[in-house]
């Protein structure tokens, strides 16, 4: 389980050399594969290959696999360093993904565009001889919207005649098949919880009660199918996204992500702040379907959102898609963000940690983080400085806003901007204020 991936790098040069023992981060994730470990050193991220392996490791270079698996954006970009490294025989080079995510994060349409992707690196593998060791959704990350398998280490040698290894077929099932079969049956909430448990997914000692009457065909347990098989059954699903009621917040179309004349104050003050400050990793909380998120992405930049309604962000997933948008949609609650997870100080990296962004946005959030969810000011403002690097653009409904003033009790006379701006100051150097929409609403800009 690899899933620590950022974006572009660069072969790295004519000059070879030893990376330093002491300068080697390894991943959490990457403790116990026999094939060798990730390790971050000098902001690049690199696995070393044990000596048992490198010979195989050489072979799926100079075969051209690897090539014809980047190529087909099936495998995650890696290239052969100069570099060495102590107890490794061989030191590859990965592409860093912009942001990690974990399969218990994703809607129904990213599983299973995460598993229609596994599936279609097992069969060009069986073509050329070789299968996974592993085939859960924990090996996969989303370059934006686009799937992309990163556990280099799994590629093996196939048995003769088999492309299924037997555990590996029944991993793809818990992972994949029947996660998805829950949400076809309208438990996305369920199939997501036990998504967290990166050791087992959802097995057939877990499945009879929750997946009786849901999963007409299945095979048996032991029964092997083709790839062609689960290919057409996953395609199959109508996958049933259930709303909190937050989906519908957008009337009729979307505007334009060009200026336009339908766009409203607040449109034109957020596309000014995003090409004022013009980030490269920004995040979008609250998101709902994403109108934000994907002008950012527009903009050129990297863009992450999170959502707790599924809906929403399932249709942001497939529009962000549909447009080439550089775009990750998570299922997320803010009040409930993933924590580490795992022995020690965790083999899974917290929300916070991995959604780390150059500018974050928090729109139409704040009076309901108050009013629905009774967090305080400084609640609200620590948790959203604590993904924020640089800008943080929140914006702020008034007393006097529409809905604001119909939910207003004399329990919430402490919610006024000077209050709000106060407990955003600890955060950050300057805060300044720009007008939003509808009227009375504003926009707080605060800077590190």
């Amino acid at each position: 389980m690899i899933n620590f991936f950022r974006r572009k790098i660069r072969p790295s040069g004519p000059d070879s050399g030893r990376i330093p023992t002491g300068a080697m981060q390894f991943h959490p994730s990457s403790y116990a594969d026999p094939f060798g470990r990730v390790f971050s050193a000098g902001g690049k991220l690199y696995r070393g290959v044990s000596a048992e392996n490198a010979a195989f490791c050489a072979r799926l270079f100079d075969t051209g696999v690897v090539t014809e698996l980047v190529h087909r954006q099936l495998l995650v970009p890696t290239v052969r360093s100069p570099l060495t490294a102590e107890g490794y025989a061989v030191v590859l080079e990965h592409t860093r993904i912009p942001y990690v995510s974990y399969p218990f994060e994703w809607s129904g349409e990213m599983l299973r565009a995460a598993a229609l992707h596994t599936l279609d690196l097992l069969d060009e593998l069986a073509g050329r001889g070789l299968t996974l060791k592993d085939a859960h959704g924990w090996n996969v990350l989303f370059d934006g919207g686009r799937p992309v398998f990163v556990d280099f280490g799994s590629i093996t040698e196939a048995e003769p005649g088999a492309a299924w290894r037997p555990y590996v077929e029944n991993e793809f099932r818990e992972y994949f098949l029947h996660p998805l079969e829950l949400m076809a049956a309208g438990h996305a909430r369920i199939a997501r919880a036990l998504l967290r448990d990166f050791d087992r997914g959802i097995s057939w000692e877990d499945g009879p009660a929750l997946l009786a009457g849901a999963t007409p065909g299945l095979p048996a347990a032991r029964e092997v199918r083709t790839f062609a098989w689960y290919r057409e059954r996953i395609t199959a699903l109508n996958l049933r996204s259930v709303s909190l009621g937050w989906s519908g917040y957008y009337d009729g179309e979307f505007p334009p992500l060009a200026p336009d004349a339908s766009w409203t104050p607040k449109h034109h003050a957020v596309h000014r702040l995003l090409q004022r400050f013009r980030p490269a990793r920004v995040l979008d909380i609250g998101a709902n379907r994403g109108w934000y998120a994907m002008l950012a992405a527009k903009g050129g930049a990297q863009v992450a959102a999170f959502d707790n309604d599924e809906l929403s962000v399932n249709q942001l997933y497939v529009d962000a898609r549909a447009a080439g948008l550089a775009v990750l949609p998570l299922v997320m609650s803010y009040t409930n963000p993933a924590p580490r997870h795992g022995m020690g100080s965790g083999v899974t990296e917290s929300a916070v940690e991995r959604l780390q962004s150059d500018l974050v946005l928090g729109l139409a959030l704040v009076h309901h983080m108050v009013f629905k969810m009774h967090l305080n000011f400084d609640q609200i403002a620590a948790g959203l400085a604590a993904y924020t690097q640089k800008t943080l653009v929140v914006e702020f409904p008034p007393q006097d806003d529409i809905h604001v003033s119909q939910w207003m009790t004399d329990r919430y006379i402490w919610y006024t901007v000077e209050n709000f701006t106060r407990a955003l100051s600890p955060h950050f150097s300057k805060i300044s204020q720009v007008a939003s929409h509808p009227a009375p609403r504003i926009l707080l800009v605060c800077e590190r």
